[in-house]
């Protein structure tokens, strides 16, 4: 699974988290800071599931946010 942040107007952070109540606990190696600002970027694989996705600010930044996935063969 691809995911992509880009375009996004902050620092964004992106973190998958795995159900099946959310909050979900975190996914090893699924969470991403935008660097450079504005860009959260993830390509990770994923199993069966219900997942969650956290899309927060950095230090406290905020603003609109853009996401794209994509589910791509491994």
């Amino acid at each position: 699974v691809v995911m992509d942040m880009a375009g996004s107007a902050y620092t964004t952070v992106l973190d998958v988290r795995k159900g099946p109540a959310c909050p979900g606990i975190e996914v090893p190696v699924a969470c991403a800071v935008g660097y450079p600002p504005g860009r959260s970027y993830l390509d990770v694989q994923l199993g069966a599931g219900t997942y969650y996705l956290q899309i927060d600010g950095l230090a406290l930044d905020s603003g609109s946010w853009v996401l794209d996935v994509r589910v791509v063969d491994p």
